[in-house]
C-alpha cells in the first residue's frame, strides 16, 4: 500500500459559519467552499492557506466517524491520496487498522474511506481524479 500525497487535515467544528470566519480573519486561510453531504449528513467547508490545505467538519448524527468512537471538538483526522482506494484500504486492513465504513463513500467526483490506525489516529484515504491536486477541486 502506498499513499499519495497529504490532502488536507480536518478539525470538527460546532460551527462552520462561526469557525470559518475565526481561521480566516484571524488566521488567514481563505474560504474555498462549503459542501453537505446526504449520505453522511456531515458538512465540510475547504479552507486554504499557502500549501496547507484545512477542512472544518461539522458532524452529523450518521457520520461514519463515529463508528470510531465519540467525536470530540479539534483536530479529526488527516487525509491522504491514493490511487487505488480499495487496494490502500486493503493495506491499512492488513496492518491492523479499523475501517469504519463498510462501503467507501462516493461524493461528487470523490471516493473515501476512514481507518482508525492502532495509534487512535483517523486516517482517511481519498482517490479524486487525475489532474486535481486537492479533493476539494473535485467537488
Amino acid at each position: 500500500m502506498k499513499l499519495g500525497n497529504l490532502d488536507h487535515i480536518a478539525v470538527v467544528v460546532e460551527s462552520i459559519e462561526q469557525s470559518s470566519k475565526y481561521y480566516s480573519d484571524l488566521l488567514g486561510f481563505e474560504i474555498k467552499g462549503t459542501v453537505k453531504s446526504e449520505e453522511t449528513g456531515d458538512t465540510y467547508c475547504a479552507m486554504t492557506k499557502d500549501d496547507i490545505v484545512l477542512e472544518l467538519v461539522e458532524v452529523s448524527k450518521k457520520s461514519p466517524l463515529l463508528a470510531a468512537g465519540p467525536v470530540r471538538k479539534g483536530i479529526s483526522h488527516i487525509a491522504y491520496l491514493v490511487d487505488d482506494i480499495d487496494s490502500a484500504l486493503k493495506g491499512l486492513k492488513a496492518a491492523g487498522a479499523q475501517i469504519l465504513s463498510e462501503k467507501s463513500i462516493v461524493f461528487g467526483k470523490i471516493e473515501f474511506n476512514y481507518a482508525k490506525l492502532s495509534n487512535e489516529l483517523i486516517l482517511e484515504v481519498m482517490e479524486i481524479p487525475k489532474g486535481r491536486e486537492h479533493a476539494y477541486q473535485a467537488l
